[in-house]
């Protein structure tokens, strides 16, 4: 220990000498007539700083580091001037070290007689002060030559009395006792109780898509994607997974068996926490990979959105299997929520939760619009590029999805639900708060909520107070709270020591431990690596701003003296070998390094592991340092609350996350990222104001707590049943994914979903809403009063293993696909009833009925028919006869309300003078006609369908939208949809558009088809494998598109519908007939901008995309072939 506070006390007198003395300095630079100059006085008082800082930090160390530098100094062999002042300071700092010790007992004796406790705080000597006192006592230089080599200055008393044994506390001070155990902190509520009502065990799945992620030894920073989102995720998992109401938790990732990553990132299943005492449980938080595109290459995530629905896809199957083997295994659970994490990831929770008829929610980490914003604000790149780079269109379309479905989104300050989620369409702070008033269940915003994201304390080198809601967990839930997670090997909790919370002589001394390895590997690059270290810990991104905190440190010489800067970028091999934007910031830092030459006083080590980063806050702590997080917009500010659980003050952005943190904590300063003076400013202040720094320190470590995991898994699960109980009481219909029914009495389906409503015995009991059945009656000339009872033991499809489907894109497409309809059908017939058929059509069922019949195909041997673009289902029976399905009725009338939709359209669409009521709606656009011909909101009325409404949009309504988007009409199409889908969620309407072109003579008419948000052709189609219990690879759909165009190895394939992509896109097979004759869409004289709004009719496919799930066939004589491979493929499953 006395050789570990030597080499402080050394490092210390060396940065004096380096300095020199104020008194020194002035001496040589005053003028003849004893004055001195302005430069030099404002050098001085740089100096002046600097010496002050370092003499006061050795006296806070122990006498025997002060003895021996003046005894090497004086014995040394060749007594030069740098020993002489060597010796002088040692004499000097001494003196003041016994004066401080004699006034503190001084004052000890006075307050000991008045009876008054020691006061918290010491009052830290000035340097100037005390030299007046010292002067008669300083060094004589001739009694030193005479003693030279032998004499040691003396001890002190308090130097000689005996020092508590190595791992032995010491007693404690008032000022040591300041920790969270004084603090009174409100007892939680029961965390358990909360629950009670709910008969299963909670199954919660998070899903995190890209980047690395496994549960150990996190390759943090290794690329752009595998940031703190990783770390986040999984510690969340563990978190989630120890609370008393929770079972299991899924962490649904990325399946990469790329040879170039680690092996584990191949590993189907990891196990990140496991219940004590239950090893053959399947309870605890696991990572569950899925194949999600190219399996053997790891891809950024701006190449995975072709992908998001196949991965979706794998999901819900993993979903649906997870909860019926809970179910048989006697330990039923509830699928209670599933929670995306970024943008990929909220879409596949969307959909996800479409489909199985489970909440889901959200949180962003960083959103699309808020990266668009500051981006171009930059200037260095043009908005082109940013598309071309970053897929920001497709990410923000994602998250407006995610807004759509989510009924709570997470985030962890008030700053970011203003400044970042008020940017979208589908959030607004006022109209949510109006639409939560007043209960409108057509209308929705989602509910931000905002929680501090928490941290794994048991991971860092730290010795904090008891986490009160882990306390609460061990009297409910043993096996999973009831201990705190066992301390690594190495850190205090097993004997190492913690550094102390308050600063005193044995903040540099961690008992027998030899300094942690990575600290040898940061001081390598430094001269004097006991200086204070500002420390930044982040990837090398543009937007992390390090070379702003570089060129904050290298123009200011009193930080350049004062401090070193210690850069932790990642972990890198060679800078030509990483990502661009990497390889740039890296070598900018570089280039900073070397303009201000700052070789010896920045640090930037290669690389780091995950067990390093604790000892790295440390060393910022040992060397009373400052932690930075300049970064131009910081999301969450992960590293600004580890910082202050190590007690190391902070300085960071005012834009983001730690603006709600440091109101937490109070333990830093707030700082404009883009000023790298004010940066300076901020690290001086701290630096060099010791109070400050020790307050700061405390305070961290003090209010630590509010960002423990425990709490933060808490206030997720309340606020999301408080949301659950809340939505429940305006909710039409809300079922749950569920296996707390009999596994051997009922189907795979019933035992999948239950409702909080009576259950008849052998199902639940369904009801057909009056609308629903009013417009039956016209459809199928069925009484009114008809009602669908079937089990599903009497449809055509019940025991089909695999399905064909053709999608019928209008009645004008009807004749064209006949011949494939028909040659389906045979090859079906021929399969023993294992291939079933069905068609996903844009029209109603009686209109796509009388089409087929007029082009001759008959409705046997379908099974059934998607119609109205998906606000339908209709299943054939056995007899003969067909009805609609109630089920999906049920299913997609979340957040739907026709009548204040249509109220809006009219608004929206038509010119104001067509809003006031006419006897005649001659002279009136189509759209405004047809929008005039609406029954009256208030009245009912027949033939109208509930769930699905369909518009044309005509050259006036086109001009009344379209304004700026170009003469194409294909161009002009798209963009109005885009327009009137974002007008309908900023005003709170949820629902799914789809853009229909149907030739008409030499032109092309444009159709919307409205339809409630989870319905749609695509999502009918994985509401149907549900049902009839298969996977979605045994779906295979036939597409007969109007072009086809091959560029290279890809494909450009034309479509008249926009739901193409959600039709191709999944794990669903697609076989695509190349057309006849080309009937390509005139695309003459786009821009480049209107280029991008064809695409929304277009897909591009191939085999490096999608592998051979995609196929292309030439003649329709070919399907009798693929129908065969689908019987093949459903006979070897």
């Amino acid at each position: 220990m006395a050789d570990a506070n030597n080499r402080w006390v050394e490092s210390y007198l060396d940065a004096l000498l380096s300095e020199g003395l104020s008194s020194e300095y002035i001496k040589n630079r005053k003028t003849e007539d004893g004055d001195v100059d302005e430069e030099t006085a404002k050098f001085d008082a740089d100096r002046q700083v600097n010496s002050k800082y370092f003499v006061n930090q050795i006296l806070q160390q122990g006498e025997e580091g002060l003895r021996d530098a003046w005894s090497k100094a004086t014995s040394a062999k060749h007594y030069e001037e740098k020993d002489a002042r060597l010796e002088y300071l040692s004499w000097r700092v001494w003196f003041m070290k016994r004066n401080h010790a004699r006034v503190k007992r001084e004052d000890a004796k006075t307050l000991a007689a008045e009876k008054v406790d020691l006061p918290e705080d010491d009052p830290v000597l000035d340097t100037e002060d005390a030299s007046d006192d010292e002067t008669p006592l300083l060094f004589d230089p001739t009694a030193s030559q005479k003693a030279k080599g032998t004499t040691k200055p003396p001890l002190s008393e308090s130097s000689k009395r005996p020092q508590p044994s190595k791992g032995v506390k010491p007693v404690a001070t008032k000022s040591d006792r300041r920790t969270l155990d004084d603090e009174e902190v409100e007892s939680p509520g029961d965390v358990s109780a909360f629950f009670d009502h709910r008969v299963d065990g909670l199954y919660i799945i998070l899903i995190s898509l890209h980047g690395l992620v496994r549960g150990q030894q996190m390759e943090l920073g290794k690329d752009p994607d595998t940031g703190g989102q990783i770390k986040y995720v999984v510690e969340l998992a563990s978190a989630l997974a120890k609370h008393p109401a929770v079972y299991r938790v899924d962490l649904l990732t990325r399946l990469i068996k790329d040879p170039k990553v680690a092996k584990e990132y191949g590993q189907e299943e990891e196990c990140i926490l496991k219940p004590e005492g239950a090893e053959n449980d399947l309870g605890g938080a696991y990572i569950v990979r899925l194949p999600c595109g190219p399996v053997d290459q790891y891809i950024r995530k701006e190449k995975l959105w072709p992908h998001v629905r196949e991965f979706a896809d794998r999901g819900i199957a993993h979903a649906k299997r997870m909860v019926t083997t809970l179910a048989e295994a006697k330990t039923p659970c509830e699928l209670y929520v599933i929670h995306g994490h970024y943008a990929d990831a909220g879409e596949v929770a969307a959909l996800m939760s479409s489909t199985l008829d489970v909440d889901m929610c959200m949180t962003g980490h960083s959103l699309g619009r808020n990266k668009l914003e500051h981006l171009l604000a930059s200037g260095t790149v043009s908005k082109a590029e940013i598309e071309s780079t970053y897929k920001i269109s497709r990410r923000v379309e994602a998250e407006e999805r995610a807004l759509e479905s989510a009924i709570m989104v997470f985030t962890s300050t008030k700053q970011e639900i203003d400044e970042q989620w008020g940017l979208y369409d589908g959030f607004d702070p006022s109209l949510e708060k109006v639409l939560r008033n007043r209960r409108r269940t057509g209308r929705h915003m989602p509910y931000m909520n905002v929680i501090p994201p928490g941290l794994d304390f048991s991971n860092l080198k730290v010795d904090l107070p008891e986490d009160p809601v882990i306390k609460e967990m061990q009297q409910h839930k043993p096996a999973y709270g009831g201990s705190t997670p066992k301390a690594p090997q190495d850190s205090p909790k097993s004997g190492g020591g913690r550094t102390p919370k308050n600063m005193s002589e044995s903040t540099r001394d961690f008992g027998d431990q030899p300094e942690p390895p990575i600290w040898k590997e940061i001081s390598k690059y430094l001269r004097n690596p006991h200086k204070p270290a500002i420390l930044a810990m982040s990837r090398p991104d543009p937007k992390k701003n390090i070379t702003t905190l570089v060129k904050a440190f290298g123009e200011n010489k009193t930080l350049r003296g004062l401090a070193n800067l210690v850069l932790i970028m990642g972990n890198r091999e060679l800078i030509d070998s990483m990502a661009g934007g990497s390889a740039k910031v890296l070598t900018q830092v570089l280039k900073l390094i070397d303009n201000h030459d700052l070789y010896g006083s920045v640090a930037y080590p290669k690389r780091h592991t995950q067990k390093d980063i604790s000892d790295i806050y440390r060393l910022c702590l040992a060397t009373h340092g400052v932690f930075t997080n300049v970064a131009l917009q910081e999301p969450f500010g992960l590293t600004v609350i580890e910082a202050a659980a190590h007690g190391v003050p902070t300085v960071a952005t005012k834009n983001g996350g730690p603006v709600d943190i440091m109101s937490t904590l109070h333990h830093g300063l707030l700082v404009d990222p883009n000023s790298s003076k004010e940066i300076a400013d901020a690290l001086l202040k701290i630096l060099t104001e010791p109070k400050e720094w020790e307050e700061m320190s405390n305070n961290g470590i003090k209010n630590i707590m509010a960002y423990s995991w425990p709490s933060h898994c808490k206030q997720v699960l309340e606020s999301l049943e408080k949301e659950k109980q809340y939505t429940k009481t305006h909710t039409k219909h809300k079922g749950r994914l569920s296996g707390s029914l009999d596994v051997t009495s009922r189907g795979a389906m019933d035992r999948m979903m239950s409702t909080p409503l009576a259950a008849k015995e052998r199902g639940i009991t369904h009801r057909i809403s009056k609308d629903r059945a009013d417009f039956w009656k016209e459809e199928q000339n069925q009484p009114k009063d008809k009602k669908d009872n079937h089990t599903g033991s009497d449809l055509r499809g019940q025991d089909r293993k695999h399905f064909v489907v053709v999608p019928l894109d209008g009645a004008f497409r009807v004749k064209d696909m006949a011949p494939s309809i028909q040659a389906v059908k045979k090859a079906a017939a021929a399969s023993n009833g294992a291939v079933g058929v069905g068609l996903v059509s844009m029209m109603g069922f009686e209109h796509t009925r009388n089409e087929l019949l007029e082009a001759d195909v008959d409705l046997d041997g379908l099974d059934w028919i998607v119609c109205h673009s998906g606000a339908d289902i209709w299943h054939g029976q056995q007899d003969g006869q067909w009805e609609a399905d109630d089920h999906w009725e049920q299913l997609i009338d979340f957040r739907w309300d026709r009548v204040s939709l249509q109220r809006l359209l009219t608004k929206l669409m038509t010119a104001p003078t067509l809003l006031t009521p006419a006897p005649s709606v001659k002279g009136l656009s189509p759209l405004a006609r047809a929008l005039a011909s609406m029954p009256d909101p208030d009245k009912e009325e027949k033939g109208v369908h509930p769930q699905h409404v369909c518009i044309q949009l005509d050259r006036e309504s086109k001009s009344i939208l379209g304004q700026g988007t170009g003469n194409h009409k294909l161009a002009v199409s798209t963009a109005v949809v885009d327009r009137l889908r974002r007008r309908l969620r900023s005003n709170g309407f949820r629902a799914h558009l789809t853009l229909q072109m149907v030739p008409e003579d030499d032109d092309l008419i444009s159709n919307v088809h409205i339809t409630p948000l989870r319905a749609s052709r695509a999502l009918a189609l994985r509401y149907l494998a549900n049902k009839f219990n298969l996977d979605m690879e045994r779906i295979t759909v036939i597409v007969l598109p109007p072009t086809v165009t091959k560029k290279n190895e890809m494909y450009q394939v034309g479509s008249y519908t926009s739901d193409l992509a959600e039709l191709v896109s999944g794990l669903n097979k697609v076989f695509i007939e190349i057309p006849k004759q080309d009937q390509a869409f005139d695309m003459s004289g786009l821009d480049s901008g209107d280029v991008m709004s064809v695409e929304k009719l277009t897909i591009k496919v191939g085999p490096k995309l999608f592998g051979d799930r995609v196929q292309f066939i030439k003649e329709q004589e070919h399907l009798g072939d693929v129908v065969k491979a689908a019987k093949v493929s459903s006979d070897s499953k």
